[in-house]
Protein backbone atom coordinates (compact mmCIF):
# COMPACT_ATOMS: atom_id res chain seq x y z
CA UNK A 1 0.00 0.00 0.00
CA UNK A 2 2.91 2.35 0.72
CA UNK A 3 4.23 1.78 -2.81
CA UNK A 4 0.85 2.63 -4.31
CA UNK A 5 0.56 5.75 -2.13
CA UNK A 6 4.10 6.83 -3.06
CA UNK A 7 3.37 6.51 -6.78
CA UNK A 8 0.14 8.49 -6.37
CA UNK A 9 1.73 11.33 -4.40
CA UNK A 10 4.85 11.63 -6.56
CA UNK A 11 3.21 13.06 -9.70
CA UNK A 12 5.41 10.82 -11.81
CA UNK A 13 5.42 11.00 -15.60
CA UNK A 14 7.00 7.56 -15.89
CA UNK A 15 7.60 4.64 -13.54
CA UNK A 16 8.60 0.99 -13.36
CA UNK A 17 8.00 -1.49 -10.58
CA UNK A 18 9.73 -4.76 -9.71
CA UNK A 19 9.92 -7.15 -6.80
CA UNK A 20 13.37 -6.80 -5.21
CA UNK A 21 15.68 -9.66 -6.16
CA UNK A 22 18.09 -10.75 -3.40
CA UNK A 23 21.24 -11.44 -5.42
CA UNK A 24 24.01 -13.45 -3.72
CA UNK A 25 26.57 -11.23 -2.03
CA UNK A 26 24.08 -8.46 -1.26
CA UNK A 27 22.74 -7.47 2.14
CA UNK A 28 19.21 -8.30 0.98
CA UNK A 29 20.34 -11.83 0.06
CA UNK A 30 21.94 -12.34 3.48
CA UNK A 31 18.79 -11.10 5.26
CA UNK A 32 16.51 -13.29 3.12
CA UNK A 33 18.72 -16.34 3.67
CA UNK A 34 18.97 -15.71 7.43
CA UNK A 35 15.19 -15.37 7.79
CA UNK A 36 14.54 -18.49 5.73
CA UNK A 37 12.92 -16.67 2.81
CA UNK A 38 15.26 -18.35 0.28
CA UNK A 39 16.04 -21.95 -0.46
CA UNK A 40 19.70 -22.41 0.54
CA UNK A 41 20.20 -24.59 -2.58
CA UNK A 42 19.18 -21.82 -4.98
CA UNK A 43 21.45 -21.39 -8.03
CA UNK A 44 22.31 -18.46 -10.29
CA UNK A 45 19.90 -19.73 -12.96
CA UNK A 46 17.01 -18.96 -10.60
CA UNK A 47 17.81 -15.23 -10.44
CA UNK A 48 15.70 -13.82 -13.27
CA UNK A 49 13.47 -10.84 -12.48
CA UNK A 50 10.88 -11.36 -15.24
CA UNK A 51 10.20 -13.08 -18.53
CA UNK A 52 8.92 -16.44 -19.70
CA UNK A 53 11.36 -18.46 -17.56
CA UNK A 54 10.73 -16.45 -14.41
CA UNK A 55 9.76 -18.24 -11.22
CA UNK A 56 9.53 -16.66 -7.75
CA UNK A 57 12.68 -17.37 -5.72
CA UNK A 58 11.57 -16.31 -2.28
CA UNK A 59 8.64 -15.64 -0.02
CA UNK A 60 8.21 -14.13 3.42
CA UNK A 61 5.89 -14.49 6.40
CA UNK A 62 3.24 -12.36 4.64
CA UNK A 63 3.30 -13.34 0.95
CA UNK A 64 4.35 -16.21 -1.27
CA UNK A 65 6.70 -15.34 -4.12
CA UNK A 66 3.87 -15.81 -6.58
CA UNK A 67 1.63 -13.44 -4.61
CA UNK A 68 4.37 -10.78 -4.57
CA UNK A 69 4.58 -10.93 -8.34
CA UNK A 70 0.82 -10.90 -8.79
CA UNK A 71 0.64 -7.76 -6.64
CA UNK A 72 3.43 -6.27 -8.77
CA UNK A 73 1.41 -7.12 -11.91
CA UNK A 74 -1.68 -5.47 -10.40
CA UNK A 75 0.23 -2.26 -9.60
CA UNK A 76 1.89 -2.29 -13.00
CA UNK A 77 -1.29 -2.81 -15.02
CA UNK A 78 -3.61 -0.53 -13.04
CA UNK A 79 -1.32 2.28 -11.88
CA UNK A 80 2.11 2.35 -13.56
CA UNK A 81 1.16 1.66 -17.19
CA UNK A 82 -1.58 4.29 -17.30
CA UNK A 83 0.88 6.85 -15.87
CA UNK A 84 3.50 5.87 -18.46
CA UNK A 85 0.89 6.28 -21.21
CA UNK A 86 -0.08 9.76 -20.00
CA UNK A 87 -3.36 8.68 -18.44
CA UNK A 88 -4.78 8.63 -14.95
CA UNK A 89 -4.45 5.35 -13.02
CA UNK A 90 -7.58 3.27 -12.59
CA UNK A 91 -9.66 4.37 -9.61
CA UNK A 92 -9.87 1.16 -7.62
CA UNK A 93 -9.94 0.30 -3.93
CA UNK A 94 -6.35 -0.97 -4.02
CA UNK A 95 -6.43 -2.56 -0.56
CA UNK A 96 -9.56 -4.50 -1.52
CA UNK A 97 -8.05 -5.52 -4.87
CA UNK A 98 -4.86 -6.80 -3.20
CA UNK A 99 -6.96 -8.76 -0.70
CA UNK A 100 -8.76 -10.32 -3.69
CA UNK A 101 -5.39 -11.33 -5.16
CA UNK A 102 -4.44 -12.99 -1.88
CA UNK A 103 -7.73 -14.94 -2.04
CA UNK A 104 -6.93 -16.07 -5.60
CA UNK A 105 -9.01 -13.61 -7.65
CA UNK A 106 -6.60 -12.49 -10.39
CA UNK A 107 -9.09 -10.36 -12.35
CA UNK A 108 -7.07 -7.12 -12.16
CA UNK A 109 -3.59 -8.63 -12.28
CA UNK A 110 -3.63 -9.33 -16.00
CA UNK A 111 -3.40 -6.68 -18.64
CA UNK A 112 -6.68 -6.30 -20.47
CA UNK A 113 -7.01 -6.62 -24.22
CA UNK A 114 -8.25 -3.01 -24.28
CA UNK A 115 -5.07 -1.83 -22.52
CA UNK A 116 -2.86 -3.68 -25.00
CA UNK A 117 -4.80 -2.27 -27.95
CA UNK A 118 -4.61 1.24 -26.44
CA UNK A 119 -0.84 0.83 -26.23
CA UNK A 120 -0.65 -0.21 -29.87
CA UNK A 121 -2.76 2.78 -30.95
CA UNK A 122 -0.64 5.21 -28.90
CA UNK A 123 2.74 3.80 -29.91
CA UNK A 124 2.11 2.44 -33.37
CA UNK A 125 2.46 -1.08 -34.62
CA UNK A 126 5.96 -2.45 -34.98
CA UNK A 127 4.60 -5.58 -36.59
CA UNK A 128 1.15 -4.85 -38.12
CA UNK A 129 1.03 -8.41 -39.49
CA UNK A 130 0.83 -9.73 -35.91
CA UNK A 131 -2.16 -7.72 -34.67
CA UNK A 132 -5.02 -9.82 -36.11
CA UNK A 133 -3.56 -13.17 -34.97
CA UNK A 134 -3.01 -11.63 -31.53
CA UNK A 135 -6.59 -10.35 -31.28
CA UNK A 136 -7.94 -13.68 -32.57
CA UNK A 137 -6.02 -15.65 -29.89
CA UNK A 138 -7.28 -13.35 -27.15
CA UNK A 139 -10.88 -13.56 -28.32
CA UNK A 140 -10.75 -17.37 -28.52
CA UNK A 141 -9.34 -17.56 -24.96
CA UNK A 142 -11.95 -15.10 -23.72
CA UNK A 143 -14.87 -17.01 -25.20
CA UNK A 144 -13.48 -20.38 -24.13
CA UNK A 145 -13.46 -19.16 -20.51
CA UNK A 146 -17.11 -18.09 -20.84
CA UNK A 147 -18.34 -21.44 -22.17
Amino acid sequence: METIEFIGKSNLDNAAIFVATPYPGTELYNIALEKGYLDPEISWTNFTVEGKNYRPIYSNEHFSGEQLHLIRDYINNNIVKPINWGRKPRMLDHRHEIEKILRGDLTNTRETLKAKLDYLVLHGLERPDRIMPYISRKLVRFFNRRI
